[in-house]
């Protein structure tokens, strides 16, 4: 007799389980708001972790009227406004995630909600940038960082100095690109976000590259691999961070160094269960 495999469920079939399962709430009578919401919640971020974005926007959406204008859920509402104008941006629908992203911090200035200031004007200042408004964005990553600061949120704060950090490397404004990744740093230090800590190290490392300091891009990408030995399983992201370094070594015909590092990020990529071992590779 022929063994049977067992069918292991794929996103899909989720989501479909889940529309089906929102179609029936949606005609009840009364309709339970609460579940239908959660269900779509559910159903847009299903879509946007397979990337169809405008998909995720749709639900999104839909939770939107379903709240209708009620005062009380305003602040929901904000919220709900705040991932429409990530999905719109990812669906490369700009008008609309700038304008979703300018109602959320509406609702959250009208009731005062301090402590959303800075993740919201960080999207914004992003989105703007994306538009060609590069002013606009930067003063809106600026004011992004005050709210950060004003309410003491080392995280938003960091994320924001990071977005700035970025921007000005596009602009090829470098100096101002390197201050704000070490202030991000600082943020997110005693917090203890690894990663991205690490990606800002890594940041620092393209931008010395690119000015020829190779021992300066060597040291920061140094610091990355320290900060992602504090993380969980980073094997696949230290393999990344090895194999720059060697590249670099290899730029400077510097072989023996290269070859090392190659081999370290096999060893990496291979998942070897006693790197921590290795010399080269303290964590402090």
């Amino acid at each position: 007799m022929e063994e049977q495999t067992e069918q292991i469920p794929t996103e899909r079939d989720a989501i479909a389980e889940w529309t089906a399962e929102l179609a029936q709430l949606l005609d009840a009578d009364p309709v339970d708001t609460a579940a239908a919401i959660a269900l779509h919640r559910q159903i847009a971020d299903a879509y946007a972790e397979t990337d169809k974005f405008g998909k995720a926007a749709e639900h999104l959406e839909q939770i939107i009227q379903l709240l209708g204008e009620q005062t009380d859920t305003d602040l929901q509402r904000a919220d709900i406004h705040h991932e429409l104008a990530l999905q719109y941006s990812r669906a490369l629908d700009i008008e609309r995630a700038i304008a979703n992203g300018e109602r959320a911090a509406d609702l959250f200035a009208e009731h005062e909600a301090e402590h959303e200031y800075a993740k919201t004007y960080r999207r914004l200042g992003a989105l703007y940038v994306e538009n060609g408004e590069n002013e606009t964005g930067i003063q809106c990553l600026e004011t992004a960082i005050e709210w950060g600061n004003k309410t003491q949120n080392a995280s938003d704060t960091g994320n924001a100095h990071r977005t700035l950090a970025e921007i000005y490397t596009y602009l090829n404004k470098h100096n101002d690109s390197i201050k704000h990744y070490l202030q991000a740093v600082s943020c997110y230090q005693p917090i203890a976000e690894y990663r991205p800590m690490a990606a800002c190290y890594q940041a620092l490392a393209r931008i010395y590259l690119q000015y020829g300091k190779h021992t300066l891009a060597i040291e920061h990408y140094e610091r990355a691999k320290n900060s992602l030995l504090e993380m969980e399983n980073p094997y696949e992201d230290l393999g990344v961070n090895e194999l720059l370094i060697a590249k670099i070594y290899e730029l400077k015909s510097q072989t023996d160094q290269a070859i090392s590092r190659y081999q370290y990020a096999a060893d990496f990529f291979g998942n070897v269960p006693n790197f921590l071992n290795k010399p080269t590779l303290t964590s402090k």
